[in-house]
């Protein structure tokens, strides 16, 4: 219960800081006439957790116009199909957005959790914004020099070299003409891959010059390159250095709270002044040090809901929350991620709809042949639960048409939703093969995770073990009240 509510207060205390302005994408592109193509962001570059932007809601004749909100300039992206195409949006300008030819990706990687789309530019045809074209021409050169001589630079130390390239970059930039924050800052962090390769040794210079007296760049994918080669893995560099003593004893208890592991880590006077710095370094030596196997799961969530309640900076206690939404995610008994879908007659369905009753969910593909196979066995679940129970597929067709076909031909009456406006929620459930099966239970939670298929034996019993557990559960929490002759003295009177 505590735990819940630090989130849901963090929740509320983002909204009301962030600050958003309108940002508009239109254009036509034929290829994709029907589509429905989700642009998305990353929530922070530790986690690199997905959120959506907007979708480009694709009509007949192949034109889109859409409109969005965003705080700042963000890097965003769209799948589309064997693609990954990136643009970085600014909040109140406009985009006139050119797709390419569509490339379908093929049947074996559509669900492949390691499939690399090819990454691209997206194509602007106008804009108001010269910010993109100045990124462009900037990065292709720095890139190349990158390339060529981090080696070099790394082997022989080579500071006079990396000087040389850093003053370079500086000659291209103000060849770009483009005095925005954000590109100052991206050129800014770009030489400061190059300044650190010169000095990986001397990680104190860097930090000196780059790190303790700025902000930190949440936005800015350099900038945390550039961090994590210089504070790797920060907590076991933290028990190295001299705050070595206050950081082990606070790693050594059993709960540890971030403002304890905070303050040890200000005893060394490098942080002290940096709050924003120190905190972020903290939280995501928390994340680095749990995928290690140097921290509990126990401790890690201990430390993590204490960052959220107890961080001074805003940025420590969004990427903390971040990082909680991606640990916690698809756990027994945590809450089934959210959606908000259209069924096949285009009413909107959301999670929150089904409460009351158990959830039975499932991910389809209606050319999937497993998924096929278990469709009639969904419609005798369906029918023997269809008072305790919901069955809800949430199809991941492109084509939902195909997915209306196959349910109206097996005149199947199990609850059909379609992905296409928030195609992220396969993500969000960590689908990597189809047919995927949940079970949530009347608050919302999940029960069983995953779920046996309708075609196995053992289904029955497991559902039913999990509702006569709940039912158990619930009555324990809130146990009937029975009446005794007090009672009934009271309604006598």
């Amino acid at each position: 219960m505590f735990r819940a509510f630090i989130v849901f207060i963090f929740t509320n205390i983002f909204i009301l800081t962030a600050h958003s302005a309108p940002v508009r994408f239109y254009g036509s592109a034929p290829d994709y006439k029907g589509m429905a193509i989700e642009i998305n962001k990353y929530a922070d570059f530790i986690t690199h957790e997905l959120l959506p932007v907007c979708v480009l809601e694709i009509d007949s004749l192949g034109n889109f116009d859409i409109t969005a909100d965003i705080e700042t300039v963000t890097y965003a992206f769209a799948d589309l199909g064997a693609m990954r195409a990136y643009i970085y949006i600014e909040p109140e300008k406009d985009y006139e957005l050119v797709l390419p030819p569509f490339t379908p990706r093929a049947d074996v990687d559509r669900l492949n959790p390691y499939f690399q789309p090819e990454l691209i530019e997206m194509g602007i045809a106008s804009t108001t914004s010269r910010l993109n074209e100045a990124l462009r021409n900037f990065y292709v050169y720095a890139d190349s020099i990158y390339n060529a001589s981090a080696i070099r630079i790394v082997k022989q130390r080579n500071r006079k070299l990396a000087d040389k390239i850093i003053a370079d970059y500086d000659s291209v930039a103000h060849l770009q003409q483009c005095n925005d924050d954000f590109f100052n800052d991206f050129v800014r962090y770009q030489q400061a891959k190059i300044f650190t390769l010169a000095r990986l040794k001397s990680p104190k210079k860097v930090a000196e010059k780059y790190f303790l007296h700025d902000s930190v760049a949440f936005n800015q994918e350099a900038y945390w390159q550039t961090l994590d080669l210089v504070y790797s893995n920060f907590l076991s560099m933290a028990l190295k250095g001299k705050a070595s003593a206050m950081v082990r004893e606070v790693l050594a208890k059993p709960s540890p709270h971030f403002s304890e592991l905070s303050a040890a880590v200000a005893s060394d006077s490098s942080f002290l002044d940096a709050t924003q710095l120190r905190e972020m370094l903290v939280v995501k030596g928390i994340y680095d040090a749990y995928y290690s196997g140097t921290l509990s799961p126990t401790a890690t969530d201990t430390l993590l809901y204490s960052t959220v309640a107890e961080a001074v900076t805003e940025t420590a206690r969004i990427a903390a929350n971040n990082i909680l939404v991606r640990l916690n995610r698809m756990r027994v008994g945590t809450l089934a991620p959210d959606f908000t879908l259209y069924d096949f007659e285009g009413v909107e369905r959301k999670l929150s709809d089904f409460k009351g009753l158990f959830v039975y969910l499932s991910f389809q593909h209606s050319k999937n042949f497993a998924s096929q196979k278990d469709f009639p066995a969904l419609q005798v679940i369906n029918k023997k639960y269809e008072r305790l129970m919901y069955v809800v597929n949430i199809f991941t067709d492109e084509n939902v048409d195909e997915a209306k076909t196959l349910v109206a031909r097996g005149k199947y009456n199990w609850l059909p939703l379609s992905f296409i406006n928030d195609q992220a929620v396969v993500l969000r459930y960590g689908i990597t093969h189809e047919p995927s099966y949940f079970l949530i239970d009347p608050e919302g939670r999940l029960s069983l995770s995953p779920a046996p298929s309708p075609t196995e034996e053992r289904l029955v019993t497991a559902i039913a073990q999990q509702m006569q557990k709940y039912k158990t559960e619930k009555m324990r929490r809130t146990p009937p009240k029975i009446r005794d002759i007090y009672d009934m003295v009271r309604e006598v009177k």
